[in-house]
Order: C-alpha cells, then sequence, then structure tokens
C-alpha cells in the first residue's frame, strides 16, 4: 500500500508542475519529501502550515 500511495504522490506532483502551478524546485523539494517520508497520512493529512485566505 505505501507503495501505490508514493505513486499517486508522484503523479499529482507531475500533473501540479505540468500546470505550471509549482515552480521545478518546489516540485523536486516535493518530490524528496515524497520519497523520504515514512508516515504518509501525517503527510497528507496534517499541512505544514496555514493554508488559504484567513488562514491563522
Amino acid at each position: 500500500m505505501e507503495r501505490a500511495q508514493r505513486e499517486v504522490v508522484h503523479v499529482l506532483l507531475e500533473r501540479v508542475y505540468s500546470q505550471g502551478l509549482i515552480s521545478k524546485d518546489t516540485y523536486s523539494r516535493a518530490e524528496d519529501l515524497a520519497d523520504s517520508t515514512d508516515d504518509f497520512p501525517k503527510l497528507l493529512w496534517e499541512p505544514a502550515g496555514p493554508v488559504g485566505e484567513g488562514a491563522e
């Protein structure tokens, strides 16, 4: 299951990058993070910081 989660994250990152929504640097960093993480549920469900308008 972990492999499938990794592949989903990589496909999503590639799609976001190909649409020009993130820079090459951000894409590379996110790929590195996805490759090195041990806990995908934590990565996917706990954002790193405030997101969106009005976030505190």
